[in-house]
């Protein structure tokens, strides 16, 4: 005959050692899972931006097309370019900040919302100074990470001259940046870091021949994995890789420069070549 035990079975515990063991497994992991978190994370982010860029490149054609072949003005103002209490490309400007949710240059073939004009990687602050954060779209200073090749496709005023160019007139469009992921880590003498929000992409020279340093002024930011998103001129968009890095530290933190090697200009639709003057 068999007999039972009644004693109870003894219970298989963790030791110390295991528990620790297995916590470190978890931890490795999770280490080598976060990275690819982030950059899916990342390349949704940039696949939105691009969405909206597109989307903004569009607008401005159809603008073109209602304006007598003119793309959109940078600033409403028929005296200077940085008026405030003024109509933007991508918004009002009222006494400070930019208004976002109400645009009456683009908005109307854009379909007015603000999203389209906020870049999803970059930082919504309020006052880029003390770096107060904020998710209200009007109240954010500087624009939402986008911005214009004013100086040559906005009827830029330069000198108190206003510099206009239809668009059957240009001659370079597939490889002249019409709109892109902008910021600014220098103004003058003044450094900004974190950079800026402006809705001004600076080109390389200016309508009038005047050329900006190519070294220490480009707005264009590489923000998405070393990569910014354009919106070229033929309406077509895509990301690109630095040309060039602007030499103050906020820059080479957050590379902001220009699209283009430096001796080669993206900016200028009328040119003949691509080699600066």
């Amino acid at each position: 005959m068999y007999r039972f035990s009644h004693r109870p079975a003894r219970l298989r515990l963790f030791t110390l050692i295991e528990l620790l063991v297995v916590i470190a497994i978890i931890a490795i992991l999770a280490s080598m899972l976060l990275p690819a978190l982030n950059q899916a994370r990342e390349r949704g982010r940039s696949t939105s931006c691009l969405g909206n860029l597109r989307q903004i490149g569009a607008a401005n054609h159809m603008y073109a097309n209602d304006s007598d072949d003119m793309f959109v003005i940078y600033c409403g103002s028929a005296t200077v370019t940085n008026a405030k209490n003024s109509d933007y490309w991508l918004g009002y400007l009222g006494a400070s900040n930019y208004d976002l949710t109400r645009s009456n240059l683009l908005g109307k073939y854009y379909g007015n919302s603000a999203r389209t004009m906020v870049c999803p990687g970059m930082v919504l602050k309020s006052d880029q100074v003390n770096n107060v954060p904020t998710a209200d779209l009007a109240d954010l200073a500087g624009g939402g990470g986008y911005g214009y090749n004013g100086c040559w496709l906005g009827q830029y005023i330069l000198g108190g001259t206003r510099y206009n160019y239809k668009r059957g007139r240009m001659k370079r469009t597939s490889d002249t940046v019409a709109f892109a992921d902008n910021a600014r880590s220098k103004m003058g003498s003044s450094l900004y870091n974190p950079v800026r929000a402006t809705p001004l992409l600076y080109c390389k020279v200016k309508p009038d021949g005047t050329a900006y340093e190519s070294e220490t002024t480009g707005t264009t930011h590489f923000r998405h994995a070393r990569m910014a998103n354009v919106s070229w001129l033929d309406g077509h968009a895509g990301a690109e890789r630095p040309g060039s890095i602007n030499d103050d530290s906020a820059a080479l933190a957050d590379l902001v420069g220009y699209v283009g090697l430096l001796g080669v200009d993206r900016y200028n639709p009328m040119r003949d070549r691509d080699e600066l003057k």
